[in-house]
């Protein structure tokens, strides 16, 4: 007892030393020891311990100065809220105000941590934040329990305007279940947003670049309807253009996906500023700041230069559009889209002398530009200038080079048959057959010959259809001749011109499979064969299949020989009462296959 009353000593020792005094009744004598053990300055566990013993004896009062002079020792969130909780079961709710407002004054103070300077020091500044969270959670929870909910609202605010991000998550948890338990709708949509606007704020100060995230941030602000935060919100994001390599190369494709991805944050911003704020000269100021920083020569955006200038047709600002259109197509020549918006809006005005010299502006440019020849003549044939719609697809035709030749082709062609001029399309098949014999040509030529077109259809009798199929079959046999005499390595060429013929042939037979024509087309179609090969650079066999057309069969004579080998090893196998599962031969690496009218 003597080494319990002057020094130190386990905890445990001084309890039965405290327990043994209680039990002879010495009360006085327990406090005394507790008093001497509270000079040692020990952990928590010992005031703890005198505190119960007060309130055992229901000394109320005496146990108030214990907690007064245990917050005052130990200066721990867990001490003060401790305290208060002793005051809310004393039914003391003012004192327990009082406890929290003077924690938060004396464990917070102005939120002012010491500035780190070692990894020490950095974890001392998170315990002391950890501290402050949980501190003003407590207090957030003790005034709900008193029924203050503005009090607790005000509380959680203070806590996410200074208390770092880290600690967001469960303090906006808490505020939402405030709202959802106790507040209104509107309460629980402002709770939310806090929330989920912390959250994107989070992802964009890791990664600016993060446009996803910017348009979920935007989105969420446009919610709130807060005119100059949305605003604000999206200065913030036009000030993180992607970044871009500066060797003045083609841009890779994510980069410039990010760059539209820009571009159509920008474009939001303009459409905010023009509908939201209703302020057009401010989304054409938008739309001017865009355009002005992106490099249009290595790519541009024709959605942004269409949305900028109807913004400015909606201001009547009839020269300013021409202007920027006029831009547009200077330096974005390929970009039909924009060429397109820049004549139809002159179409609409009347300025049909605009509209020509706006598309010969833009041949002499870039003259492989198939759409800008099929614009302008499509142009002339609504203007009902057919002559002039001819020329300019003449000279389409004749040009070295195009981006796409077959629409500007197709294009001509399908304006003559419209025009009624079947000879005139008829001599353009034959002049596109000079120049390429591509089988998707014949099958079209047949076609071509084989309908009617417009102002055939009021005649369209019986003798005429006779001498359109025996046109049409005359293309089929020129360009099956031509494939197999000029193209004999073209066989899949060959039998789908053969398939176009065969399903030609079986229309104009009205589905009669004894036709002679039919059977004619049959006769031409080729066997698959299957074949095996080495795998090129391994010792692996693999199967391939391959055309033989009856002209072919004759340079092979080992064919023949092979069909025969197959018949007789299946007759073998059938008297044997074996059904064969292949019909391979055993070391024969050609198997010809039954024709079939698909050539399959």
């Amino acid at each position: 007892l003597l080494l319990c009353w002057c020094f130190p000593c386990p905890i445990k020792c001084r309890y039965k030393y405290i327990h043994m005094e209680e039990m002879l009744g010495n009360v006085a004598g327990a406090r005394q020891i507790f008093e001497r053990w509270l000079k040692w300055t020990p952990e928590y566990q010992a005031w703890r311990a005198y505190i119960k013993m007060e309130l055992r004896y229901n000394e109320v009062e005496r146990a108030r100065k214990l907690y007064k002079r245990y917050v005052g020792c130990c200066n721990t969130a867990d001490a003060w809220i401790e305290f208060a909780k002793f005051e809310m079961r004393a039914k003391q709710r003012e004192n327990a105000r009082g406890v929290y407002e003077k924690a938060v004054q004396e464990l917070i103070g102005d939120l002012i941590p010491p500035e780190p300077e070692g990894i020490e020091e950095e974890k001392n500044v998170q315990e002391f934040y950890d501290e402050a969270s949980k501190l003003l959670l407590a207090f957030a929870s003790f005034e709900i329990l008193c029924g203050e909910m503005d009090r607790a609202r005000a509380i959680y605010s203070f806590a996410l305007h200074t208390l770092p991000s880290s600690h967001a998550p469960k303090i906006e948890a808490a505020r939402v279940a405030l709202e959802k338990q106790y507040g209104t709708s509107s309460g629980v949509e402002v709770a939310v947003l806090i929330q989920r606007r912390r959250k994107y704020e989070e992802q964009v100060k890791a990664d600016p670049h993060d446009y996803d995230a910017w348009f979920d941030l935007v989105r969420l602000e446009e919610q709130g309807g807060n005119i100059e935060r949305i605003r604000s919100t999206f200065q913030e994001v036009v000030q993180h253009p992607p970044p871009m390599a500066q060797n003045g190369g083609s841009i890779a494709a994510h980069d410039k996906m990010r760059w539209k991805r820009f571009v159509y944050l920008w474009i939001e911003y303009a459409l905010f500023e023009e509908i939201m704020a209703d302020d057009l000269t401010k989304a054409n100021q938008v739309y001017r700041g865009i355009i002005s920083m992106i490099p249009h020569k290595r790519f541009t955006f024709a959605k942004l230069w269409i949305n900028a200038a109807e913004a400015l047709i909606r201001t009547k600002d009839l020269p300013g559009t021409r202007k920027l259109l006029g831009q547009a197509v200077g330096l974005n020549p390929s970009k039909t889209k924009i060429l397109d918006f820049y004549v139809d809006f002159e179409l609409q005005l009347g300025n049909i002398s605009r509209c020509r010299k706006i598309l010969e502006s833009a041949l002499s440019r870039s003259q492989t530009s198939a759409a800008t020849w099929i614009k302008f003549s499509k142009l002339e044939s609504e203007l009902e200038e057919d002559e002039r719609a001819r020329a300019i697809l003449d000279l389409a035709i004749q040009q070295e080079e195009l981006d796409s030749p077959e629409l500007v082709w197709k294009h001509y062609i399908d304006f003559e048959i419209q025009m009624g001029e079947r000879e005139k399309a008829r001599a353009l098949y034959e002049q596109l057959l000079s120049r390429t014999s591509h089988v998707k040509v014949w099958i079209s030529y047949a076609a071509f010959e084989a309908a009617p077109i417009t102002n055939e259809l009021e005649y369209d009798d019986l003798k005429s259809r006779e001498l359109r199929v025996l046109r049409a079959r005359e293309v089929f046999k020129r360009g099956h001749s031509y494939l197999r005499g000029n193209e004999p390595h073209a066989k899949h060429e060959c039998v789908a011109l053969l398939e176009a013929w065969e399903s030609f042939e079986m229309e104009a037979a009205q589905g009669n499979n004894d036709s002679v024509w039919v059977k004619e087309v049959n006769a031409l179609m080729p066997r698959r064969v299957k074949r095996r090969r080495l795998v090129e650079d391994s010792d692996i066999m693999e199967d391939y299949y391959e055309y033989i057309f009856p002209d072919e069969a004759a340079a092979l004579p080992n064919l023949k020989l092979l069909e025969a080998a197959q018949r007789w090893k299946r007759q073998k196998l059938a008297g044997e009462g074996t059904r064969p599962d292949t019909a391979l031969l055993e070391g024969a690496n050609d198997v010809p296959e039954e024709k079939t009218t698909d050539g399959g």
